[in-house]
């Protein structure tokens, strides 16, 4: 089931006793939160390289060098494995 940072921070807490923001502050364990599922994601890239793995197509323009989320690049890309241009 998915959570929510703020589930997350709150189960933390729990597991902390912590009821409110005495010895954490939330920044505190926001962070923490961010570092594991950053950790969680590369460890399972690590055994299963395509388990996040998507496919994408843009158009591009020429004589143009640089692209983003404008022109239609994803903003939560974490690694680009290759890349093909095609006249």
């Amino acid at each position: 089931m998915a959570k929510t940072r703020l589930q997350c921070v709150t189960q933390v807490r729990s597991f902390l006793d912590e009821q409110s923001a005495s010895d954490w502050t939330d920044a505190e364990l926001n962070l923490l939160v961010n570092t594991a599922y950053h950790h969680v994601v590369t460890a399972v890239m690590a055994v299963y390289e395509d388990y996040y793995l998507t496919t994408d197509y843009f158009n591009t323009t020429a004589d143009q060098e640089n692209y983003g989320s404008a022109d239609g690049i994803a903003t939560d890309i974490f690694k680009i494995r290759r890349v093909e241009v095609n006249y």
